[in-house]
């Protein structure tokens, strides 16, 4: 197998990962060689292409699988599968579990021209280290960071703006938010533009935590009853991060 390997296809950048016919151990072999891979990409950007024609499914191999897909979420942009047959119900299944854009192909020159449709430009500032909007792995969940902090009206403005781009490029129902306001000044205009940013992200967003409200935690109820959100603050990040894992995980469950 020569796996896993990257392919160019209409100028897409596209790793290839080959199962087909593996059994367990040769699984666990593959498995760990593409992690190594996938984690040397940029967050959010690889696209992905598995074949799994004649994949021995098993207990032992499975587990693995779901470990597998579970893990590389964060590096994940999208990914193609080809050859699960009948089993192809299951994507959908592993979409909300997982987190996850994938989708299930017969063809494989219909899966590559799809990852090709779903790339997305070379990652900006925002994907980097110190980028107040990024997402961030937490607590083996992939959370949206989004650091208001120290941020001028128009600089504020413009964060609220590209959470709110970022959050509409994903599956709905799938992202965790986590929202960093210590020392935010708001005024009409500011706090006009995060209702609409809060309700408008609703389809997307399983829960949404603030660090930072103080005294204006208060806000939080009504904001939720008004825009039908699972919002909640706290008074520091870890505990913050805690609770969304413990509300993705409880989502997942439901």
């Amino acid at each position: 197998m020569d796996t896993p390997r990257f392919v160019t296809h209409r100028g897409a950048n596209i790793l290839v990962l080959d199962y087909a016919g593996a059994s367990a151990s040769q699984l666990c072999a593959i498995l760990k060689e593409s992690e190594e891979v996938i984690r040397k990409q940029p967050q959010g950007s690889l696209l992905m292409l598995t074949r799994m024609h004649g994949y021995e499914f098993g207990s032992e191999s499975n587990q693995l699988l779901l470990t597998h897909i579970d893990g590389n979420g964060p590096w994940a942009c999208a990914s193609a599968v080809v050859g699960l047959d009948h089993l192809t119900a299951v994507i959908p299944i592993a979409n909300r579990l997982a987190n996850r854009n994938l989708k299930a192909f017969d063809d494989e020159d219909a899966a590559l021209d799809w990852l090709a449709s779903q790339q997305r430009p070379a990652p900006a500032a925002a994907d980097t280290d110190d980028a107040p909007v990024r997402f961030v792995p937490r607590d083996g969940v992939r959370i949206l960071r989004i650091d208001f902090r120290g941020a001028g009206e128009q600089a504020l403005l413009a964060r609220v703006n590209a959470a709110a781009a970022i959050i509409k490029e994903q599956p709905e129902h799938s992202v965790l938010t986590l929202t960093l306001v210590h020392g935010v000044s708001y005024n009409r205009e500011i706090t006009s533009a995060i209702k609409a940013y809060v309700r408008g992200n609703r389809p997307y967003v399983v829960a949404g935590a603030v660090v930072g409200l103080d005294y204006l935690r208060q806000i939080l109820l009504p904001l939720n009853r008004l825009t039908g959100r699972n919002l909640r603050a706290f008074d520091d990040e870890d505990s913050a991060v805690s609770w969304l894992a413990a509300e993705w995980r409880r989502s997942r469950r439901e």
